[in-house]
């Protein structure tokens, strides 16, 4: 992978950290886990390049994949519980506190996977950046009054099949 490819990778962690920030009022955390996990990466690439690794047997690399998938759990469950116990104290509401759970679990794993696999990431990386963004948006629409909750409901409403239309009307046939 070209450095340049790198920095853009970096920048658009960036750019995420601080989307998800501004929305969920967590800016100075979120830019403080992203910087630091783009010098772990910085660092991981360097140590890379200066010593060639040697070819594991495939017990150590079933072991990695065990561990890996181990630890972006606990990265999930560490990000949900931080942010469960702030949400908590501000009484924002049940959708407004998942929405925040989850994209900062996403954030934290794709800053885990980026910090782990520093010279090419992995394919989840795009996916994972692309709902954290629609999730700040969907946060932000909402609004702490019961219409603004519906009216996020209504939105996301035509994606899920077999939910009654939100103006109450029946379906046409």
């Amino acid at each position: 992978m070209s450095p340049n490819a790198s920095r853009l990778i970096a920048f658009l962690l960036f750019a995420q950290a601080l989307f998800l920030g501004s929305t969920f009022r967590t800016i100075l955390p979120a830019l403080l886990l992203t910087v630091v996990a783009i010098g772990v990466s910085a660092l991981r690439r360097w140590q890379l390049r200066r010593f060639e690794p040697r070819p594991s047997k495939r017990l150590v690399r079933w072991c990695k994949r065990i561990g890996f998938s181990i630890l972006l759990g606990l990265t999930m469950a560490f990000s949900g519980l931080w942010r469960f116990s702030d949400e908590m104290s501000s009484q924002q509401g049940v959708i407004f506190m998942s929405l925040d759970i989850l994209g900062h679990a996403w954030l934290n794993c794709s800053l885990l996977i980026w910090m782990l696999r520093p010279f090419q990431g992995h394919f989840m990386m795009l996916p994972l950046g692309l709902v954290v963004v629609v999730i700040s948006v969907a946060a932000g629409l909402r609004s702490s009054a019961d219409v603004g909750s519906s009216g996020l409901l209504c939105g996301i409403q035509p994606c899920i099949p077999g939910v009654a239309d939100c103006t109450g009307l029946p379906p046409e046939a």
